[in-house]
């Protein structure tokens, strides 16, 4: 998922892996080394919904794209500023 994913498109892109990976959905016969890979690459996928879903996370996220939009308008300024001086 993109990092600007909101809630809702974190919940949905992990149903769809829970789907996918859950080792009890899957039909077929599985050797035990393939039952465990998936166990493993679903709890991943649980493990990082719960990190994305985290309301501290969420927080410093929201933090982190404001400074990162921050120094982005910054950077524009001065390359306006640069080019206005320059002129």
């Amino acid at each position: 998922i993109q990092s600007t994913a909101s809630e809702s498109d974190i919940k949905k892109a992990y149903r769809s892996l829970a789907l996918k990976l859950h080792p009890d959905k899957q039909s077929g016969a599985l050797t035990d080394a393939q039952r465990e890979e998936l166990d493993r690459r679903f709890h991943e996928v649980k493990d990082a919904r719960s990190f994305l879903l985290d309301a501290e996370h969420a927080q410093a996220k929201k933090k982190y794209n404001a400074n990162l939009e921050s120094e982005r308008l910054r950077h524009a300024e001065e390359q306006r500023r640069e080019q206005t001086m320059s002129s």
